[in-house]
């Protein structure tokens, strides 16, 4: 199947009068936002920058940015910021498309060849160039050394050596993987030795209909059974659940249903690797594959089949991730349950 990146667009002045600098902290003593002379960033659930708004000495709210462009009651001028695939901000243009600044970054983050300004940052979180660090809602991120500056909120299962490194971003792979909020997916082991697979998710699209709603929930269940996951037999059981107000924001998916060709330039059903974003074609191979397929890149297992001409390798089995129709095997399950893309946690 067909996985493409995630790309955003967002927008900020040209202008700035930056005084001293501030910061709002909820009951946690956790950073709610940055802000200067009352610039304050507006999170979505991704972790990114949605939206700044501004207000005035006097209180009044003088601008609001949501989407492409900003409009100011004190006449700033509107400009554009264009991201990559990652968030990060790469372009800055006119109203007329000219290209006023260009970005380029190293791997982890870094600008190259200019001081880097307050706003959108590396994958699109707030930098603060007082402190030279990303704030990614969870804890601080620095480009100059490509690591956290605290550990991960999230406890992390003790069996998997590649979680030792607390501190480490996008498990040490920046071109491939974003950190939206600091912290990973979960999969949690239960106290009975069995593993429970959970993908909280919002629907969308014209193809969302309760039928075929149903219809998706009933295909990754049937994903459940057991298999073997270190060398042990293990029962597995894999759901889809709804997005609550207790859902972590890194683990909230977003499907989009649609009746015929997806935005994809393929046309077919895809959703990113280690991501939280697919859109399906219901009207191929709905119930016949494509559903566990596209599930498991969402939860970080890649492709076996030759990419070249999009046909099964031989030598790879009847494995979903090989052929669609095909087998939900240990492959597909063990890459979610020990994949680099998950914080493993255990049932209390």
């Amino acid at each position: 199947m067909a996985r493409r990146p995630e790309r955003r667009r967002s927008s900020r002045s040209s202008k700035s009068s930056r005084l001293s600098p501030g910061r709002a902290h909820d009951g946690r003593s956790r950073e709610a936002a940055s802000f200067f002379v009352g610039r304050y960033p507006i999170e979505g659930i991704s972790g990114t920058l949605n939206g700044i708004w501004k207000r005035g000495r006097d209180g009044m709210l003088n601008w609001i940015v949501l989407t492409l462009a900003m409009a100011s009651t004190d006449g700033e001028v509107v400009t554009y910021v264009h991201t990559d695939a990652l968030g990060s901000p790469v372009a800055i243009t006119d109203s007329n498309g000219k290209v006023i600044e260009r970005f380029t970054y190293e791997p982890y983050g870094s600008v190259v060849g200019i001081a880097a300004a307050d706003g959108p940052g590396y994958s699109g979180h707030v930098f603060d160039s007082t402190t030279g660090l990303n704030y990614m809602q969870q804890r601080y991120y620095s480009p100059e050394i490509g690591a956290f500056l605290s550990v991960d909120p999230v406890a992390a299962y003790g069996g998997k050596s590649s979680l030792f490194n607390r501190y480490g971003y996008a498990n040490s792979s920046p071109y491939n993987f974003v950190d939206p909020d600091g912290r990973v997916p979960v999969v949690t082991r239960m106290k009975d030795g069995s593993v429970k697979i959970s993908f909280p998710t919002k629907f969308s699209g014209d193809g969302a209909t309760p039928k075929n709603i149903a219809t998706f929930k009933e295909q990754v269940a049937s994903m459940s059974g057991t298999y073997d996951i270190g060398g042990k037999e293990t029962r597995v059981t894999v759901e889809v659940t709804d997005i609550e107000r207790s859902t972590p924001r890194a683990a909230r998916n977003e499907i989009k249903l649609v009746n015929g060709e997806t935005s994809h330039r393929s046309g077919r059903s895809f959703a990113e690797l280690g991501g939280k974003k697919g859109e399906i074609n219901v009207l191929d191979r709905f119930d016949k594959g494509v559903v566990p397929h596209e599930v498991s890149h969402l939860g970080g297992v890649d492709d076996l089949y030759d990419k070249t001409t999009g046909l099964p390798n031989p030598a790879r089995g009847d494995g979903i991730m090989n052929r669609v129709p095909g087998v939900v095997d240990s492959h597909t399950i063990g890459g979610i349950v020990d994949g680099d893309s998950a914080v493993q946690k255990r049932e209390r």
